[in-house]
């Protein structure tokens, strides 16, 4: 899309994969959401924003949950963790798990 259509600024660059990629975010948080809440200390939660539908949000509610959630050390968008996987792994696996418990 970038080059069919020659964009060249960066910041709309950026806002468009942040865009285009929303809905791989949600999964990812609300993975290690679920991750959290079920597996380790329950005295300690995890606090994450009320709407973590990422997907459905306006372009600057979303960069800026993105900014609070990376702020909060909790996702960071820009990079490609390979714990981001394993939370996804757990989260697919969620129904079996919950049964397990």
């Amino acid at each position: 899309m970038i080059d069919y259509f020659n964009i060249k600024n960066k910041s709309v660059i950026n806002d468009l994969k942040i865009l285009i990629n929303s809905k791989k975010y949600e999964m990812i948080v609300k993975s290690i959401k679920y991750f959290f809440d079920n597996f380790s200390d329950k005295k300690k939660k995890l606090i994450l924003p009320r709407n973590i539908n990422l997907s459905e949000m306006n372009l600057k509610t979303l960069r800026n949950t993105l900014s609070d959630l990376k702020k909060a050390e909790i996702y960071d968008h820009e990079t490609n963790s390979p714990y981001y996987r394993v939370f996804i792994s757990v989260y697919e696996k969620k129904e079996a798990l919950d049964f397990l418990m």
